[in-house]
């Protein structure tokens, strides 16, 4: 039964050589349609990542002052005494432009 099985499937084949091409060439297009859905999903959570990071920076540690702020050398102690060389100061405030 295999036999005559495969004698007709190669039949078959022979006489609809296009069918098979195209049957070939709609998985391949499947499976590229597939990765590159694949690939633009992680290349926007890459894209999302990078941009929250720019926006909200890289903290892990935060010091924040009272009304009148924080004396200079905090920064200098945290910086050179504690040994955080990474530290950066962030100057937030409103300022007036002379015109």
């Amino acid at each position: 039964m295999s036999r005559l099985l495969r004698r007709a499937s190669v039949r078959h084949l022979q006489q609809h050589v296009g069918q098979l091409g195209f049957s070939v060439l709609g998985v391949a297009l499947g499976v590229a349609v597939m990765v590159s859905i694949d690939l633009a999903i992680q290349s926007a959570k890459a894209g999302f990542r990078v941009s929250a990071e720019t926006v909200a920076g890289r903290t892990t540690h935060q010091i924040v002052g009272g009304a009148l702020g924080l004396p200079d050398d905090v920064f200098r102690a945290v910086r050179l005494d504690v040994g955080v060389r990474e530290s950066a100061p962030v100057v937030e405030g409103y300022a007036l432009s002379p015109r």
